[in-house]
Formats: structure tokens, sequence, C-alpha cells
């Protein structure tokens, strides 16, 4: 709203919402926000750091959150929750991106060693997630090798009609001796 324009008045829908979201609080300014941040990320509490400041605890985490802050006590810890010498990081990288260049065995085997990885580090829920992961990794591409001979099978029958099935016809089987005349 512009400084010569007149506040709208309270029964808006927007100016109740307005007032509802500061419920006559006003937001920190950010030089306070600034040394929030100086004492978070040295180690300080949130707890500390909020009583310290006079700042919410739920609005210190949002703003953690959303800026990316990272406490020196804390590991650091890559965007997608993996660990910067990860396989699958490794991988991605040297194959530039192209997950089509993987073989079965080598997805399965990064599922493994995460889940072998969350085991050491004592995360047995991680662990049991990673172990979840591989049996359905295995059985998705245990279905699309069956789905790729399948189709396999198909373009075959479909470029040789007559000889596709000849060892099943009866007239092989006769001249094959599995059926004697009698």
């Amino acid at each position: 709203m512009a400084d010569d324009e007149e506040p709208e008045p309270w029964w808006f829908p927007e100016a109740r919402v307005e007032m509802a979201r500061n419920a006559g609080r006003r937001p920190a300014p950010d030089d306070v926000w600034a040394m929030v941040r100086i004492d978070y990320l040295n180690g300080l509490s949130a707890r500390d750091c909020c009583a310290r400041h006079g700042v919410g605890r739920t609005a210190l985490r949002n703003r953690a959150q959303i800026e990316g802050w990272r406490r020196t006590d804390q590991p650091w810890v890559w965007k997608a929750g993996l660990e910067i010498d990860d396989e699958g990081v490794e991988l991605d990288h040297q194959l530039d991106g192209d997950i089509d260049q993987i073989d079965h065995e080598q997805f399965i085997d990064i599922v493994r060693r995460r889940m072998k990885r969350a085991l050491l580090h004592g995360d047995a829920a991680s662990a049991l997630r990673w172990r979840r992961v591989a049996k359905q990794v295995s059985e998705e591409f245990y279905k699309m090798e069956c789905e790729d001979r399948w189709a396999a099978r198909e373009a075959l029958k479909s470029r040789s009609p007559d000889s596709a099935d000849s060892t099943d016809s009866p007239d092989s089987n006769f001249e094959s001796g599995l059926i004697s005349r009698s």
C-alpha cells in the first residue's frame, strides 16, 4: 500500500487477514535476526537464542530452514540428505547424470551400501527403509527384464510367423520322434 492511500477498513477480508497475521506483534528487525543467526550458528541452542533476542522459536526454525543455516556442532548434509562421498552422487558425476548408462546391479549396490551406511551411523529406521527400497528396486528390475524378454520374443514372432513356434507344432513333435507312429 502506498503512503498516499488510505488503509482499508477493518471489515475488508484483506485487512482482517493482515491483522490476524501480525496479531499485535511486529516482526524482529533484520539486525536482530543477524545477531540471532550468528549466535545460533556458533552453537547456542534455539531456546537460548530466542530468550536472548526476543524472537519466537518457530520463527527461528523457519528462518533457519529457509535461509539454510547450519550450526557448527551439526554435520554438513547435502541437500538431498546424502553424504558427500555417497556412491550414488559419485556415480552420477561420473556419468554426467545419464542414468540410462547405469546397469541394474549398480543401482542395487548403491542402495545396499546406503543401508549399510545407515546401520554404521546407528540409524536402524533408515537402514530398514533402504532395505525396503532395495527389495522394491530388485523386484522392479526383475519385472523390467521380464518385459524386455517378452518384447523380444514377440518381436521374433512377428518377424517370422512360420518359424517362431515350429518346435511346438504337432508336426514337428511327430518328426522329431516325440510322438511315435503306431
